[in-house]
């Protein structure tokens, strides 16, 4: 439910639009689904300025006009017409307005909100360069213009308003993603297509022309996990499935999967399951 607001902070002129909203009914429901605690589009002078060491929620923010000084972490820099930006409120942050700024924002909680702000801010810059971004500005003025004219939607609407935004700013389409990124995701579809083959640290870093070193940090960082450690993971899920789906032996599944005997894949998958593959394809059937 949207509630009257009409007073607006230091710096933001009348021509400015903000709406409130009344969080979701139940505990559950904040767990389950994004919501906008309040967001709008301001029109700004250099007055305009916030220092928070922390806020409770997710804020994402499109530069219609003008700049925005922002500082945040350790990244300190003017946003520019174009420009979108994330943050995590959590944690201190700053942001001010150079004369004649305009921009559109959602402040949003809710479901895994921050634990996905965290796991792109901890990748990525809060500063957004991307094709996407003027799909994420028509998501926020179409938002702006609906709650206009309207008092209320349905949780399950609110929440697919976030989402949307949030797909977009994972999609791999997106520019900021850099090179490296890319050769990263290069790498996995390399690995997934060819996880039958033998797969070294050499083979990989001399497939996208790094050295073994950079390409296992650059790997990690994306990833999570080392570039040796990924292809285990892939091929005891190829395993797991085979062994539930097909009744082809031990051998069989060994080779399908990367593995010169039945004997070295039975150790393997025995480590990490906890179990053999005999014991489990019984178990799960």
């Amino acid at each position: 439910m949207k509630f009257p607001f009409t007073s607006l902070e230091d710096g933001v002129i009348p021509q400015s639009k903000r709406f409130f909203f009344a969080p979701p009914l139940t505990e559950q429901e904040c767990k389950l689904f994004y919501y906008i605690p309040w967001c709008g589009y301001f029109q700004c002078t250099e007055k305009y300025y916030h220092k928070r060491n922390s806020y409770p929620y997710c804020l994402l923010i499109y530069v219609e006009h003008g700049m925005m000084h922002i500082e945040y972490r350790d990244y300190v820099f003017d946003a520019q017409a174009g420009d979108v930006i994330l943050l995590d409120c959590n944690e201190p942050h700053c942001y001010s307005a150079y004369n004649g700024l305009r921009f559109y924002f959602i402040h949003f909680d809710g479901a895994n909100s921050h634990e996905l702000c965290q796991y792109f801010l901890n990748k990525y810059s809060p500063l957004l360069r991307s094709k996407n971004n003027p799909m994420l500005r028509n998501l926020l003025v179409n938002t702006i213009a609906f709650y206009d004219t309207n008092k209320y939607e349905s949780i399950m609407e609110t929440s697919m308003r976030v989402y949307k935004c949030i797909q977009l700013l994972f999609s791999p389409s997106n520019t900021f993603l850099g090179e490296i990124d890319n050769t990263i995701e290069k790498t996995l579809i390399y690995i997934h297509e060819n996880i039958a083959n033998k797969l070294t640290l050499a083979d990989l870093s001399d497939y996208i022309h790094l050295s073994p070193s950079y390409f296992s940090r650059c790997f990690k960082r994306e990833t999570g996990l080392p570039p040796l450690e990924y292809i285990i993971n892939v091929r005891m899920n190829q395993a797991k499935l085979l062994l539930v789906t097909t009744n082809k032996s031990i051998g069989d599944i060994a080779y399908e999967i990367g593995y010169s005997s039945g004997i070295s894949f039975s150790n393997v998958f025995t480590e990490r399951i906890g179990c053999s593959p005999k014991k489990f394809r019984k178990l799960m059937r």
